[in-house]
Protein backbone atom coordinates (compact mmCIF):
# COMPACT_ATOMS: atom_id res chain seq x y z
CA UNK A 1 0.00 0.00 0.00
CA UNK A 2 2.91 2.63 0.83
CA UNK A 3 4.64 2.06 -2.31
CA UNK A 4 1.59 2.40 -4.18
CA UNK A 5 1.07 5.75 -2.37
CA UNK A 6 4.55 6.67 -2.97
CA UNK A 7 4.11 5.84 -7.16
CA UNK A 8 1.07 7.89 -6.86
CA UNK A 9 2.85 10.95 -5.27
CA UNK A 10 5.77 10.71 -7.85
CA UNK A 11 3.05 10.91 -10.48
CA UNK A 12 0.98 13.24 -9.18
CA UNK A 13 4.06 15.55 -8.49
CA UNK A 14 5.19 14.95 -11.96
CA UNK A 15 2.52 15.90 -13.84
CA UNK A 16 2.18 19.12 -11.16
CA UNK A 17 5.35 20.07 -12.76
CA UNK A 18 4.60 19.17 -16.82
CA UNK A 19 1.53 21.26 -16.09
CA UNK A 20 3.72 24.09 -14.54
CA UNK A 21 6.27 24.39 -17.48
CA UNK A 22 3.40 24.35 -19.82
CA UNK A 23 1.46 27.50 -18.16
CA UNK A 24 5.01 28.82 -17.96
CA UNK A 25 5.63 28.34 -21.85
CA UNK A 26 2.06 29.03 -22.87
CA UNK A 27 2.58 32.64 -20.94
CA UNK A 28 5.81 33.31 -23.07
CA UNK A 29 4.38 32.41 -26.04
CA UNK A 30 0.78 34.37 -25.43
CA UNK A 31 2.64 37.51 -24.04
CA UNK A 32 1.86 40.79 -25.54
CA UNK A 33 4.40 41.91 -28.26
CA UNK A 34 5.06 45.38 -29.16
CA UNK A 35 2.40 46.68 -31.94
CA UNK A 36 4.46 48.07 -34.55
CA UNK A 37 1.58 50.46 -35.68
CA UNK A 38 1.71 52.02 -32.25
CA UNK A 39 5.61 52.03 -32.34
CA UNK A 40 5.73 53.77 -35.79
CA UNK A 41 2.90 56.24 -34.25
CA UNK A 42 5.06 57.34 -31.47
CA UNK A 43 7.66 57.29 -33.82
CA UNK A 44 6.30 60.05 -35.84
CA UNK A 45 4.90 61.86 -33.31
CA UNK A 46 8.57 62.08 -31.93
CA UNK A 47 10.02 63.74 -35.15
CA UNK A 48 6.76 66.06 -35.69
CA UNK A 49 7.39 67.22 -31.79
CA UNK A 50 11.25 67.54 -32.61
CA UNK A 51 9.72 69.75 -35.85
CA UNK A 52 7.63 71.79 -33.81
CA UNK A 53 10.56 72.55 -31.39
CA UNK A 54 12.88 73.60 -34.47
CA UNK A 55 9.91 75.92 -35.85
CA UNK A 56 9.27 77.59 -32.29
CA UNK A 57 13.45 78.57 -32.03
CA UNK A 58 13.35 79.81 -35.86
CA UNK A 59 10.54 82.12 -34.99
CA UNK A 60 11.64 83.36 -31.32
CA UNK A 61 15.18 84.01 -32.92
CA UNK A 62 13.63 85.80 -36.04
CA UNK A 63 11.49 87.52 -33.32
CA UNK A 64 13.61 88.40 -30.84
CA UNK A 65 17.35 88.40 -32.84
CA UNK A 66 17.16 89.39 -36.42
CA UNK A 67 14.02 91.43 -35.96
CA UNK A 68 15.23 93.95 -33.43
CA UNK A 69 18.85 93.41 -35.52
CA UNK A 70 16.94 95.01 -38.28
CA UNK A 71 15.07 97.70 -36.23
CA UNK A 72 18.12 98.75 -34.77
CA UNK A 73 19.87 99.04 -37.76
CA UNK A 74 16.79 101.31 -39.73
CA UNK A 75 16.55 103.62 -36.97
CA UNK A 76 20.01 104.18 -36.95
CA UNK A 77 20.20 104.66 -40.73
CA UNK A 78 17.08 105.73 -42.12
CA UNK A 79 15.88 106.68 -39.14
CA UNK A 80 17.98 108.93 -38.26
CA UNK A 81 17.10 110.88 -41.15
CA UNK A 82 13.21 110.72 -40.76
CA UNK A 83 14.12 112.48 -37.38
CA UNK A 84 15.94 115.21 -39.08
CA UNK A 85 13.39 115.82 -41.47
CA UNK A 86 10.80 116.06 -38.47
CA UNK A 87 12.42 117.94 -36.41
CA UNK A 88 12.71 120.33 -39.47
CA UNK A 89 9.17 120.13 -40.24
CA UNK A 90 8.39 120.66 -36.66
CA UNK A 91 10.81 124.43 -36.53
CA UNK A 92 9.27 124.92 -39.34
CA UNK A 93 5.91 124.82 -38.26
CA UNK A 94 6.09 126.54 -34.80
CA UNK A 95 7.64 129.30 -37.08
CA UNK A 96 5.04 129.84 -39.15
CA UNK A 97 2.48 129.10 -35.89
CA UNK A 98 4.53 132.10 -33.77
CA UNK A 99 4.39 134.23 -36.85
CA UNK A 100 0.55 133.96 -36.91
CA UNK A 101 0.28 134.80 -32.66
CA UNK A 102 2.63 137.92 -33.54
CA UNK A 103 0.67 139.34 -36.17
CA UNK A 104 -2.59 138.46 -34.37
CA UNK A 105 -1.48 140.61 -31.12
CA UNK A 106 -0.58 143.43 -33.63
CA UNK A 107 -3.85 143.26 -35.84
CA UNK A 108 -5.73 143.36 -31.82
CA UNK A 109 -3.14 146.65 -31.07
CA UNK A 110 -1.42 144.67 -27.77
CA UNK A 111 1.66 144.13 -27.29
CA UNK A 112 3.51 141.56 -28.77
CA UNK A 113 4.41 139.47 -25.06
CA UNK A 114 7.26 136.64 -26.80
CA UNK A 115 7.09 134.71 -23.09
CA UNK A 116 3.24 133.85 -23.57
CA UNK A 117 3.27 132.97 -27.06
CA UNK A 118 6.67 130.54 -26.73
CA UNK A 119 4.29 129.10 -23.53
CA UNK A 120 1.42 128.67 -26.06
CA UNK A 121 3.65 127.65 -28.52
CA UNK A 122 5.23 124.51 -26.28
CA UNK A 123 1.43 123.65 -25.29
CA UNK A 124 0.45 122.86 -29.33
CA UNK A 125 3.54 121.22 -30.17
CA UNK A 126 3.57 119.25 -27.25
CA UNK A 127 3.26 116.37 -28.79
CA UNK A 128 5.38 117.08 -31.94
CA UNK A 129 8.33 117.16 -29.42
CA UNK A 130 7.29 113.97 -27.42
CA UNK A 131 7.31 112.45 -30.93
CA UNK A 132 10.95 113.84 -31.29
CA UNK A 133 12.14 112.94 -28.36
CA UNK A 134 10.95 108.98 -28.69
CA UNK A 135 12.66 109.25 -32.28
CA UNK A 136 15.76 110.49 -30.19
CA UNK A 137 15.53 107.76 -27.90
CA UNK A 138 15.10 104.77 -30.35
CA UNK A 139 17.91 106.12 -32.22
CA UNK A 140 19.94 105.56 -29.32
CA UNK A 141 18.73 102.41 -28.63
CA UNK A 142 19.29 100.82 -31.20
CA UNK A 143 22.86 102.30 -31.82
CA UNK A 144 23.40 101.01 -28.40
CA UNK A 145 22.18 97.66 -29.66
CA UNK A 146 24.35 97.50 -32.10
CA UNK A 147 27.35 97.93 -31.05
CA UNK A 148 26.74 95.19 -28.27
CA UNK A 149 26.23 92.38 -30.64
CA UNK A 150 27.91 89.33 -29.60
CA UNK A 151 30.76 88.17 -32.42
CA UNK A 152 28.96 85.18 -34.48
CA UNK A 153 30.46 82.77 -33.22
CA UNK A 154 29.04 83.47 -29.97
CA UNK A 155 25.35 84.12 -31.64
CA UNK A 156 25.83 81.05 -33.14
CA UNK A 157 26.54 79.41 -29.43
CA UNK A 158 23.86 80.86 -27.91
CA UNK A 159 21.23 79.96 -30.59
CA UNK A 160 21.90 76.17 -30.29
CA UNK A 161 21.97 76.38 -26.71
CA UNK A 162 18.73 77.95 -26.96
CA UNK A 163 17.66 75.07 -29.71
CA UNK A 164 17.92 72.48 -26.99
CA UNK A 165 16.76 73.93 -24.11
CA UNK A 166 13.15 74.52 -26.30
CA UNK A 167 13.26 70.53 -27.29
CA UNK A 168 13.42 69.97 -23.49
CA UNK A 169 11.38 72.58 -21.78
CA UNK A 170 8.79 74.57 -24.47
CA UNK A 171 5.41 74.05 -23.09
CA UNK A 172 3.90 73.31 -26.98
CA UNK A 173 6.58 70.47 -26.81
CA UNK A 174 6.19 68.81 -23.40
CA UNK A 175 2.85 68.64 -22.07
CA UNK A 176 3.80 67.01 -18.93
CA UNK A 177 5.65 70.16 -17.81
CA UNK A 178 6.99 70.14 -13.93
CA UNK A 179 7.23 72.69 -12.04
CA UNK A 180 10.68 73.12 -11.92
CA UNK A 181 10.70 72.73 -15.61
CA UNK A 182 8.09 75.64 -16.24
CA UNK A 183 10.64 77.40 -13.83
CA UNK A 184 13.84 76.49 -15.91
CA UNK A 185 11.81 77.84 -19.01
CA UNK A 186 11.11 81.32 -17.42
CA UNK A 187 14.88 81.43 -17.30
CA UNK A 188 15.50 80.11 -20.67
CA UNK A 189 13.68 82.64 -22.19
CA UNK A 190 14.69 85.51 -19.99
CA UNK A 191 18.28 84.39 -20.85
CA UNK A 192 18.63 84.09 -24.27
CA UNK A 193 16.68 88.31 -24.62
CA UNK A 194 19.81 89.12 -22.73
CA UNK A 195 22.36 87.07 -24.67
CA UNK A 196 23.36 85.45 -21.49
CA UNK A 197 25.51 81.85 -22.79
CA UNK A 198 26.12 81.28 -19.36
CA UNK A 199 23.36 81.15 -17.60
CA UNK A 200 21.67 78.97 -20.31
CA UNK A 201 24.61 76.28 -19.89
CA UNK A 202 23.88 76.58 -16.41
CA UNK A 203 20.42 75.68 -17.26
CA UNK A 204 21.70 72.83 -19.67
CA UNK A 205 23.89 71.49 -17.23
CA UNK A 206 20.82 71.28 -14.49
CA UNK A 207 18.30 69.47 -16.90
CA UNK A 208 21.21 66.47 -17.71
CA UNK A 209 21.55 66.04 -14.34
CA UNK A 210 17.48 66.06 -13.59
CA UNK A 211 18.12 63.71 -16.75
CA UNK A 212 20.27 61.01 -14.96
CA UNK A 213 18.55 61.12 -12.05
CA UNK A 214 15.24 60.70 -13.64
CA UNK A 215 16.79 57.61 -15.10
CA UNK A 216 18.56 56.37 -11.88
CA UNK A 217 15.45 56.17 -10.21
CA UNK A 218 13.62 54.05 -13.25
CA UNK A 219 16.66 51.36 -13.04
CA UNK A 220 16.67 51.32 -9.36
CA UNK A 221 13.11 50.59 -9.64
CA UNK A 222 13.20 48.11 -12.05
CA UNK A 223 15.59 45.60 -10.31
CA UNK A 224 13.57 46.12 -7.55
CA UNK A 225 10.26 44.70 -9.12
CA UNK A 226 12.32 42.08 -10.97
CA UNK A 227 14.05 40.96 -7.35
CA UNK A 228 10.46 40.98 -5.82
CA UNK A 229 9.37 38.99 -8.72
Amino acid sequence: MKQQLLVFNKTNSKETANKMETDIKSQQENKIQPDPVFNEKKQIIASLKSELAKLICDRDIAENTVKKNLEALYVTKVGKNEYELFALECQAARLRRKIQLMQKSINHGRQINAALIEKQLDIEYEEWEAKITKMLTAIAAGKARLKALMPQKESRQLQNLYRELVKKLHPDVNETQTEKQKLLWNQTQQAYQNGDIEELKTIKLLLEDTDKDSRGKEEYDGSSDKASK
